[in-house]
């Protein structure tokens, strides 16, 4: 079986281990990582909205109105889009 070696104090632990069996630092950097940015709270909670249709608070009223219904009308014109690339992908096989 393999080692890791832990980034905080250089001790070799067991490859399945999770966590330093000296320090107790997570082995893993990625949860490490994201345990860290949690506990800061930069970790951004939500997932982000595209950028092309996003409502920010500042926007003015009349560009949230358009927003709010250009969004939905351009969902549903890639949902039926894709309707029919599939029905055409599925008539060709």
């Amino acid at each position: 079986m393999g080692q890791k070696r832990c980034s905080n104090c250089g001790t070799w632990n067991e490859n399945e281990a999770e966590k330093c069996l000296e320090c107790g630092e997570l082995l893993d950097r990625k949860k490490a990582r994201i345990i860290r940015l949690k506990k800061e709270g930069k970790l951004p909670l939500k997932i982000e909205q595209s950028p092309l249709f996003e409502i920010r608070p500042e926007f003015p009223w009349w560009r949230k109105l358009i927003l709010y219904i250009v969004r939905p009308i351009y969902w549903t014109f890639f949902t039926i889009a894709s309707f029919i690339l599939y029905l055409i992908a599925w008539i060709a096989a």
